[in-house]
């Protein structure tokens, strides 16, 4: 057994360090093959050392370079394998426009201070009851039977399905965003507190924020997007687009109406404010770059 990262959590002081384990059946079942020797795609068709056959894939490599790596899971009764190519064909796809403000919720997954709404994607919601029934009749079958084997299999492809239902829409938001704004502003939001909410714990782990936060992330290294987070406590749905006044907005108020007369929906008031959040310091961070210069000073950068 590898003790390898067992000593570098010890070495950091983790509370948990963790012993490492021998792999369970049915439980991240998957295994790597680390030298290109071991492993050749032609075409469609996937050859495994010590294996006679060649093993047909759904779709051929879509980048062309050297192969380092194959990885081959199991998930829901099927088998996967993630190849990993060294390349120089890839194209990041520069953004064009210059920045945008997301607000991320609940009752619309997103809204962009371009005015665009994307709707929320309670894919788990949708396949509530069809769950509970089908784990209503794993709970009858017989412990180590055939037809238990049978019950669990429909259960996973269901999660499975769900899973796959979220991702890909959190791949095409995130897709959207890194591949068309420079400059993207988002909330800091605390999503382990969110959920600690039993009335809204549901819904926040279905939309998923969390893991979209992560894509944009990676994806905007990769397009060399500038990523602003704002504050925390930032009142961007409380504050007046118009004229920068604070109103006290709970919950239920879906439209913010202000004094000086502007009147817009939350979600678009709180999109536009962060966008303005974010041109904001990106000005600050280049005056502050120009005064370094002068004076000698080291710039403050913003976090990316």
């Amino acid at each position: 057994m590898n003790y390898k990262h067992f000593f570098r959590r010890v070495k950091a002081k983790a509370k948990k360090p963790g012993y490492p384990q021998f792999k369970k059946k049915d439980v991240n079942d998957s295994f790597a093959l680390r030298e290109p020797t071991k492993f050749a795609v032609t075409g469609r068709q996937l050859r495994i050392e010590r294996l006679k056959t060649r093993i047909a894939m759904r779709q051929p490599l879509r980048f062309t370079g050297q192969t380092k790596q194959a990885t081959i899971s199991k998930q829901a009764g099927r088998f996967y394998v993630s190849i990993l190519v060294e390349t120089e064909d890839y194209n990041p796809h520069t953004p064009d426009q210059p920045s945008v403000g997301v607000d991320f919720g609940i009752k619309h997954l997103a809204t962009l201070s371009t005015g665009a709404v994307i709707p929320a994607n309670q894919q788990l919601k949708k396949h509530l009851k069809r769950l509970k029934r089908r784990q209503r009749n794993l709970s009858r079958k017989q412990q180590g039977s055939r037809r238990r084997a049978k019950a669990k299999l429909r259960v996973t492809r269901l999660h499975q399905r769900i899973k796959n239902q979220r991702q890909a829409v959190l791949h095409e938001l995130s897709d959207h965003l890194t591949r068309t704004y420079q400059v993207i502003t988002i909330e800091d939001l605390n999503v382990t507190g969110m959920t600690k909410n039993r009335r809204l714990a549901r819904a926040i782990a279905d939309a998923g924020l969390g893991e979209l936060w992560r894509q944009i992330e990676y994806k905007a290294q990769w397009r060399g997007v500038t990523i602003i987070i704002a504050d925390r406590w930032f009142p961007s749905s409380k504050t007046c687009h118009a004229c920068g006044q604070i109103h006290d907005m709970p919950q239920s108020q879906r439209t913010l109406v202000c004094d000086c007369g502007h009147v817009m929906d939350r979600d678009l008031n709180a999109a536009k404010n962060l966008d303005q959040y974010g041109r904001d310091a990106l000005r600050r961070d280049l005056k502050r770059t120009e005064e370094s210069g002068k004076t000698g000073s080291p710039a403050l950068a913003l976090t990316t």
